[in-house]
């Protein structure tokens, strides 16, 4: 046994999961054991993704919102009471006026 692997987990799982957990690593030609090891990895890998998106996306609400202040032409008090009602909208969604 690889003298690296020193902690060991158990779970519980449906019958369904463990048998397409055993199904996949049966194809891979590999164990359940590594098969668990290998998905772990990939949602490791997939939350890395959520986070690079939810960051782009971050990114791109800034650049979109300083090029509108710029071809509108604001000032920067204007930019700053805009920036808060963005921000406003983005946490409460819109109010509506009666």
């Amino acid at each position: 046994m690889n003298k690296l692997l020193k902690k060991q987990i158990s779970l519980r799982l449906s019958n369904t999961e463990y048998e397409h957990i055993k199904q996949a690593a049966e194809e891979h030609n590999i164990t359940v054991s590594n098969e668990t090891k290998k998905r772990l990895k990939l949602a490791k890998n997939c939350m890395s993704t959520q986070e690079m998106i939810r960051m782009s996306e971050a990114r791109m609400k800034r650049v979109i919102f300083n090029m509108l202040s710029a071809v509108a032409d604001l000032k920067d008090h204007e930019i700053l009471a805009a920036e808060k009602r963005f921000i406003s909208i983005m946490r409460n969604g819109v109010k509506h006026e009666e």
